[in-house]
C-alpha cells in the first residue's frame, strides 16, 4: 500500500520495475514482449490479403496455430475489412445517379488522359452519365477512350460500382472467417 497503490491490489511487474503487491498478477519479462511481438505479426498478417508472409513467426513447427495468434489474426482481418467498407463508403456516396445507367456511369468516370480530360471539361459536362454519353460519342468504344494513371485519382475513392464490389468482397471475407471459426 502507498500513494501508487493506495488499495493495494496492483501487482504488475515490468522487468525489475515492481508495481503493487508481492502478488502480481500481470508479469511482464522477456519472454512477454517476444509473446507482444508475434502477436503483432499476426495482427498485420490479418491486415495483408490473399498471404501470411509472417505466418513463420508464430505458427508452432508442428502447423498448430496458437488461440492467441488466431484471434490476433482475426483482429487485423476485421480492421481490413472496416478499412475497405469506409473506402467503398467513398464510392456509394454516388448511388442514386450510378443507378439510373451504371455502364455510363462507370465510362464518365474513367481515369483519362490529359487531352481528353481538358476535352471533356470544355464541355461543362458534370453528370457521369452524361460524360460516359460523351466520350462514347466521342471515341466510337471504351477501349479507345485515351485513358491515364489510375493513380492520380485513387484518393477520390472507388465509383459506386467499385464500392459495391469492395462490400461483396468484405461479405464473402466475413463468411470466410465465421466458417473458420466453426473449424477452430
Amino acid at each position: 500500500m502507498g500513494r501508487l497503490d493506495p488499495s493495494g491490489l496492483y501487482g504488475v511487474w515490468i522487468g525489475i520495475l515492481h508495481l503493487g503487491n508481492d502478488s502480481p498478477w500481470l508479469v511482464f519479462g522477456r519472454e512477454s514482449f517476444v509473446e507482444i511481438g508475434l502477436g503483432v505479426a499476426a495482427t498485420i498478417d490479418g491486415l495483408i490479403p490473399f498471404m501470411d508472409p509472417l505466418e513463420g513467426l508464430y505458427r508452432m513447427r508442428c502447423g498448430d496455430l496458437p488461440d492467441r495468434y488466431w484471434w490476433s489474426q482475426r483482429i487485423g482481418q476485421v480492421a481490413r475489412d472496416l478499412l475497405v467498407l469506409a473506402y467503398a463508403g467513398l464510392g456509394l456516396r454516388n448511388l442514386l445517379s450510378w443507378l439510373k445507367n451504371p455502364r455510363l456511369y462507370e465510362i464518365g468516370q474513367t481515369t483519362l488522359g490529359k487531352p481528353a480530360w481538358e476535352a471533356l471539361e470544355a464541355t461543362g459536362l458534370t453528370d457521369p452519365v452524361e460524360k460516359g454519353l460523351w466520350l462514347l460519342k466521342e471515341y466510337g468504344s471504351y477501349l479507345k477512350i485515351p485513358k491515364g494513371q489510375l493513380i492520380q485519382t485513387l484518393h477520390t475513392g472507388p465509383t459506386p460500382g467499385g464500392g459495391l464490389a469492395l462490400v461483396v468482397a468484405v461479405l464473402v471475407d466475413v463468411g470466410s472467417m465465421i466458417r473458420g471459426t466453426a473449424d477452430q
